[in-house]
Formats: structure tokens, sequence, C-alpha cells
């Protein structure tokens, strides 16, 4: 059989025609492989209850001794929320793949010391506008992920 790579993966879509796919998996990502993918990661979301309702709002992080650092206004309501529980998510997703993986950490926030400011301070740049000033901490209790395999 005289066929190539590009010759096996060449596929001629009809109009209206959807490809899906073939056995799609969902797997569950050990701690240390969550923790490599929060290192190339930038922005997550953090959810927190205020007011009696449930806020994500997308903040740009960076990872520091397991511990995940971002920078918020000071007034900020996340920013007072200090040693309650939070959730904060990331995830990559290849739409036309149909794959990818998320990465979901459970833990409290509160203050950063001086030296965890310090050590992302040039790393963690806030994409709001604004004076983002205050450096918070969620301290990981729990760190899942799961990868979406399609092909």
């Amino acid at each position: 059989m005289n066929t190539t790579t590009q010759h096996q993966l060449t596929v001629t879509i009809t109009a209206g025609e959807v490809l899906r796919p073939v056995h799609p998996t969902l797997e569950g990502m050990s701690r240390p492989e969550c923790l490599t993918l929060l290192q190339t990661g930038d922005i997550g979301r953090i959810a927190y209850r205020a007011a009696d309702q449930l806020i994500v709002v997308p903040v740009t992080f960076s990872l520091y001794d397991e511990l995940i650092v971002f920078r918020t206004a000071e007034d900020s309501a996340i920013a007072q929320y200090a040693l309650e529980p939070v959730a904060f998510e990331v995830d990559r997703i290849d739409e036309g793949m149909h794959e990818g993986w998320s990465v979901l950490v459970n833990g409290t926030v509160r203050p950063a010391t001086d030296e965890e400011a310090a050590e992302v301070r040039g790393r963690v740049e806030p994409w709001a506008g604004g004076t983002r000033d205050a450096c918070m901490v969620i301290e990981p209790a729990q760190i899942s992920g799961r990868r979406l395999r399609a092909w």
C-alpha cells in the first residue's frame, strides 16, 4: 500500500456534514500533571460567594510553589474575602479537534506575603485597567483535572 500520512489524514466534507469524534474519552489527570498545566496558564477564573450569589471573574495569575497568585484592586470584593473558600479553573479547548483540558482548584484565598508578592509581581500583569496592587493567594486544598481526547 503506497499511502502517506498526509493522504491518510485527508477527509472530504460535503456541505452540512459534521465530523464527530470517533472514540471520545474523558480522562482524569494526576496532581503533578495539573500543576504542570497550571504553570503554562496565565488566565483563569476565580469563583466565590458574595452577597448571596456566586461570582466568577477572570484573573491573570502565576503559579508559585503550588500557590496561585493573582493581583486585584485593594477595594475589590475578592481582596476583602480573605480565608474564605474559592474555586479556580483554567482550561484550554481546541474546538476544531473537540479536545481540551480543564484544571479545577478548590481552596482558600488570602493576602500574599511580601515574599510571594515580590516573586510574582513582574509575572502577573492584570489586563483590567486601574490599579491592581493587592496580591492574593489561593492555597489549594484540592487540585483535579480532566482531559478530553476526541480521536
